[in-house]
Order: structure tokens, then sequence, then C-alpha cells
């Protein structure tokens, strides 16, 4: 209440700030009749035209997820390899940073090419995304392969996935650009940090 009284007074006083707050109001007519203490309670059914009213909105829709997509394609090691990539994926660093991902699971994808992957990807509105293929399983430090799904769509390195976090946080909002990743890649193509 003493910001609404703060916020009267300085109105009063200069005659220059007029808040113009719409919010949706809530409209309910009065009861008809109140229970009884011999009526059982129940689901309460308002008369005709008596019930509460809210303004016309557009309908809220369920936000799609806004992580990246990481698409298996190695379904050969069934879980142990799998399981150790999602387990390092998902540590977060010291500091609490870690890749907000969403893995795609469907044995449709076993070894599916970046460019069957691109055709889903840009289906979907991807501007890149991630896959854990034999070489992720395979490898000792695991290497994920990105891809580029927009600009230069197939264009692809490799990072490991304790730095994944940088590329899929800085990536998904633009903060940084491929070129930024690309350019610090090592001499196999993958990315381990700046």
């Amino acid at each position: 209440m003493l910001g609404g009284t703060l916020l009267s007074l300085l109105v009063a006083m200069c005659g220059c700030f007029e808040p113009k707050f719409e919010s949706p109001q809530l409209v309910a007519q009065p009861a008809a009749k109140q229970q009884t203490e011999t009526e059982t309670p129940g689901p309460e059914t308002p008369e005709p035209g008596l019930e509460p009213t809210m303004p016309a909105e557009a309908p809220i829709e369920e936000p799609k997820s806004q992580d990246a997509i990481i698409y298996r394609t190695d379904f050969t090691d069934a879980t142990p390899g799998w399981d150790e990539v999602v387990k390092l994926i998902n540590t977060p660093t010291p500091d609490g940073f870690r890749a907000y991902v969403q893995y795609v699971e469907d044995k449709a994808n076993q070894e599916a090419t970046v460019d069957q992957l691109l055709a889903k990807a840009k289906k979907d509105n991807l501007p890149f995304f991630f896959v854990i293929d034999a070489e992720t399983i395979d490898k000792e430090e695991h290497p994920v392969l990105v891809v580029d799904a927009s600009e230069e769509p197939g264009r692809t390195f490799r990072v490991i996935p304790s730095e994944m976090w940088g590329v899929e946080n800085n990536l998904s909002v633009a903060n940084m650009d491929w070129e930024d990743f690309a350019d610090h890649l090592d001499d196999d193509g993958v990315y381990r940090g700046f």
C-alpha cells in the first residue's frame, strides 16, 4: 500500500506520471442462493448467466522446448557407452554451467547421415544440432558431432562433452557464431575449449 500512496503523491505533485495498467478483470455475478446446513456440498453449478467470465484472450499454447537436439545414430552399444556420454553431457561444470539438450533416441535414425538429419532439422527449424554417433561412443573423449543447420547447412565440428555447454549456450542465443568455435578447433577437428 505504501507504494500506491507514494505513487498517488507523485501524481498529485507533478502531474507528470499517470500509470496505465490494463489487466483482465474477473467479472462475477452475485450468488443466487446460499448453501444451507441441510444441503450437501457438491459441485457448484451457477445459474445460467451468473458464471464468472474473463475477457476473450488468445488460447495459451504449450511452448516447445528450447533445448538443443541431440540425435542418437548409434545403437550398437546397447547401454554402457551411451549412458557414459549422456552422463558426461549432463554433468554441470564446477561453475554450474551445463548444456540444455533434448535427446532423440529413435532407432529409425540408426546410422543416419548428416544430410538425412539436416532434412529433419530444417523441418523443425533448428539452427544447429548435435549427433551422438559411433565415433562419439567409440573414442575415449566421446567427441559429439555439432552440425550447422542454418548458415552453412552441413558444416560440422566435434566437441568434447565437458565443453558442450559453451557451444550450446552460445549458439542457442546467438551470443557467439559458428566461427568462434571453429577457429579454436584442435588439429583433429575437436573443440576442447578456448
